[in-house]
């Protein structure tokens, strides 16, 4: 599936996202359903431009609009995204079951959220022992509070994306 297909979805079956985290929560919705969209390492959190490119397009489309901090689709987005899942329930049906998952592995923080896509893209789905994840953030020159990265590895470790052990 094509970035801008998938951006589309997600964006239609989270009900929209905030600007500000968009980047990393399409991050772990894209590898929880198994879809490379062409993240890369950045100090801030992974970026996507295949990413940016689909929502620059949904809005260019009118499909898609900027409320407030949050990005949402129209109504005519809707519609399409209606359109487009119509003969794949499969799809949505996963996409939503990931938008539970990652509801469900605990309430992030912008920050937060950020610092468990960094961790999980840099070092992926490992064993770690939570001191060994405080020298891996600071091995990266990263200046993660303890509380924050705790946070993290304890969302990562609810998605079943990293096992932190004490």
């Amino acid at each position: 599936m094509q970035a801008y297909d998938f951006v589309h979805l997600s964006l239609y079956a989270l009900g929209g996202v905030r600007k500000d985290v968009l980047q990393a929560r399409t991050y772990f919705v894209g590898h929880l359903m198994s879809q490379d969209l062409y993240f890369q390492p950045t100090f801030y959190e992974p970026y996507s431009s295949a990413v940016a490119c689909a929502v620059d397009r949904l809005i260019d489309l009118r499909f898609a609009k900027c409320t407030g901090d949050a990005l949402r689709l129209t109504p005519a987005g809707k519609v399409m995204a209606c359109a487009k899942v119509c003969g794949s329930s499969e799809f949505l049906n996963k996409l939503l079951n990931v938008k539970d998952a990652v509801k469900n592995a605990g309430r992030m923080d912008v920050e937060s959220l950020k610092v468990a896509a960094k961790i999980h893209q840099r070092i992926g789905d490992v064993k770690v022992a939570m001191d060994g994840l405080y020298e891996i953030t600071h091995a990266f020159g990263w200046r993660v509070p303890e509380a924050q990265t705790r946070k993290a590895a304890k969302f990562l470790n609810n998605l079943e994306l990293m096992t932190v052990t004490k």
